[in-house]
């Protein structure tokens, strides 16, 4: 049986997410604007809410479990858990680096279900991130990709400045990072993390 993390534990969790909404949210977001199915606003704020129908998997409570599977609760599981996401010490994983800080890090393995599926502490932090910043601003956030995205193909849009944009300015997650910079640092690139440094 897995131990519960306790309120400290807890505070400190808390503590992080200012420092990697942003990244949380570019993410995210990067990622269903490459999977929506057009730039309408239904289309868009379909994607933003989760909207999407599961195949039957034949496990009654499995099923029951992805029909309520829908905002953030889907996101960062599907955005950023299942593709490889963690967080790691930026010094281990972004060139460059010295401090202890908490950096979203992509593995270059997808974890499998079980793993996926596994509670851990900091899989919260991408929950509240999400939270934070698309789920709190969803509206206005689908409102200004409609303005950004109108009569545009996937193929002309810079995904990755759009959606660091939209939730820098739109979303506010910036505002929270305390004078750090937010243009991309904390999303960790292609350095090979040292051992166990894992948050």
């Amino acid at each position: 049986m897995e131990k519960m993390p306790d309120e400290s534990e807890k505070d400190e969790a808390l503590s992080v997410i200012p420092k990697v909404r942003c990244d949380v949210c570019a993410t995210i977001l990067n990622s269903l604007l490459s999977k929506a199915r057009s730039f309408s606003e239904d289309d868009l704020a379909d994607a933003l809410e989760g909207n999407a129908d599961h195949e039957l998997t034949g496990d009654t409570v499995r099923d029951r479990m992805l029909s309520h599977k829908k905002g953030c609760n889907k996101h960062f599981k599907d955005e950023l858990i299942s593709e490889g996401y963690a967080l790691r010490q930026c010094r281990e994983v972004v060139e460059g680096r010295s401090d202890s800080d908490p950096c979203l890090w992509r593995a270059p393995d997808r974890p499998n279900q079980n793993a996926a599926d596994t509670y851990e502490l900091w899989k919260e932090i991408f929950f509240y991130s999400c939270e934070q910043s698309i789920g709190s601003h969803r509206d206005a956030m689908v409102e200004v990709l409609m303005e950004r995205l109108e009569g545009r193909s996937l193929a002309e849009v810079n995904r990755t400045a759009l959606s660091r944009e939209v939730c820098e300015v739109t979303a506010r997650c910036g505002a929270g990072a305390k004078g750090k910079k937010t243009k991309g640092e904390h999303q960790a690139k292609a350095k090979k993390p040292k051992a166990k440094g894992e948050l």
